[in-house]
């Protein structure tokens, strides 16, 4: 697919000198479909091949990966420690693992995967133009919908004893007026380098 772009990209390069040079041979007329080709067509067919490329490459867990401030965040997928959701999500197969940070990270509602571009989109603006922030946060506190998506109707879930110590707990959690990410639940979504002991 990289070949294909770039030979698009070369054509329509070609093209546009073309079009700037306007060769005498051909008529203003003729001029005016290929600069439209060149300057209309052609980038929408390859900017959208483009985008739809690299659309599907940045939902793995390898394109997460090549961003530094984030391999800290990768590692604790495979990290030997049963507390924090991303090992234990991620090694037991609970989310796809190929694209596990995208499946955890993006909201399931309609705009949810177009939210999350967005939002990699203020995460390279910020780490190129601001620096690496100190400690690396999400935009939005993570909702609940997100883990009742796959646990909420689940057995395990609902017979877990101190899901149900308290009998309005499981209501509070769906609600969201009680986050599953509470300090003494699950509290640690990440186990980072330098919280290793």
């Amino acid at each position: 697919m990289a070949h294909t772009l770039a030979v698009l990209a070369v054509i329509n390069s070609l093209l546009l000198v073309g079009v700037v040079y306007r060769p005498t041979t051909l008529g203003p007329g003729a001029r005016k479909v290929i600069a439209f080709g060149v300057l209309g067509l052609f980038p929408l067919l390859w900017g959208g091949a483009a985008f739809s490329h690299n659309y599907h490459r940045i939902q793995k867990v390898e394109f997460c990966a090549t961003c530094h401030a984030m391999s800290g965040h990768v590692d604790s997928l495979t990290v030997n420690d049963m507390e924090p959701l991303s090992a234990v999500h991620y090694q037991n197969n609970y989310v796809p693992q190929e694209t596990a940070c995208y499946t955890c990270h993006t909201d399931y509602t309609w705009f949810g995967p177009l939210k999350g571009k967005v939002n990699g989109i203020k995460h390279v603006y910020v780490n190129y133009f601001a620096g690496v922030p100190e400690k690396i946060e999400i935009y939005d506190p993570y909702q609940n919908r997100d883990c009742l998506k796959c646990h909420g109707p689940s057995k395990r879930f609902l017979e877990t004893p101190i899901h149900n110590r308290n009998p309005k707990m499981i209501k509070r959690l769906k609600e969201g007026t009680m986050s599953c990410l509470t300090e003494g639940c699950h509290d640690l979504a990440h186990l980072l380098p330098e919280d290793w002991s």
